[in-house]
């Protein structure tokens, strides 16, 4: 489990990288209006109302939080700290990025359920527990849920 935690990790932390352009940029709103148009758009058809009301009109702020949460959830869980939190908001994350990019084919299908999969993983097992910061706490702490 701490190696699928630290290889899920730096996958967040590569793709979090890889978007620090979007900061101050149109980039989401872009990418999300494409995902949204023609006749069989990329994202899942009742999924585009919500994406169309409420994150596209919000875009530059989204376009912060899906940046730094990717970062931060990426670092946690290589750090194997608050594991378990780490993996709740990843799989919230993973769980939008599939509606949103649904009709684009079973590769980008498989990836973010994949993902989705091993984040139920982490949140159920606690896999910060081994070979992270999570060891430490727990013995601190040892009833908390968060590690």
């Amino acid at each position: 489990m701490a190696l699928l935690r630290v290889f899920l990790g730096v996958k967040f932390l590569q793709h979090g990288i890889a978007k620090w352009s979007w900061f101050g940029t149109g980039d989401l709103k872009h990418q999300l209006t494409v995902w949204m148009q023609g006749d069989s758009p990329a994202a899942y058809t009742t999924y585009i109302p919500f994406l169309s009301k409420f994150i596209v009109p919000h875009a530059a702020i989204y376009s912060y939080m899906v940046v730094l949460g990717e970062l931060a959830v990426g670092a946690l869980l290589v750090l194997g700290l608050t594991s378990r939190l780490a993996a709740l908001i990843a799989l919230f994350m993973s769980a939008n990025y599939l509606l949103a990019t649904w009709n684009l084919g079973f590769e980008w299908q498989a990836v973010n359920e994949a993902f989705i999969a091993i984040e139920a993983a982490i949140l159920i097992t606690g896999a910060g527990r081994t070979g992270g910061v999570d060891t430490a706490l727990a013995r601190r702490r040892p009833g908390w849920p968060i590690w």
